[in-house]
């Protein structure tokens, strides 16, 4: 069965722009990655500071290897320090 979850992020206003370019950097490898259905991140319309990944995996050991792959620690690590302000995960399921 898929996992499947949603984190939501508010971002420093200052660090908009960084986190951006590291979600779209994440994006592209995530996409890529061995077990990777779906990932995308989303930046709010209404609230620039608010970001949404949705991600579909194979399995959550699938998920487990891209959080902990080089490529997520060096991206995610580059980020300026104060970046992320609020962070929240939500484990979906299908309905039917």
């Amino acid at each position: 069965m898929a996992f499947t979850f949603m984190l939501q992020f508010i971002v420093a206003e200052q660090h908009v722009e960084a986190f951006k370019e590291a979600s779209i950097k994440l994006e592209s490898h995530g996409k890529n990655a061995p077990g990777a259905i779906r990932f995308e991140y989303y930046q709010s319309k209404e609230d620039p500071t608010k970001f949404i990944n949705f991600a579909i995996w194979e399995s959550a050991a699938d998920s487990d290897r891209f959080a902990k792959s080089e490529a997520h620690v060096e991206i995610g690590g580059a980020l300026p320090e104060g970046t992320i302000l609020e962070f929240s995960s939500t484990d979906l399921q299908a309905l039917s």
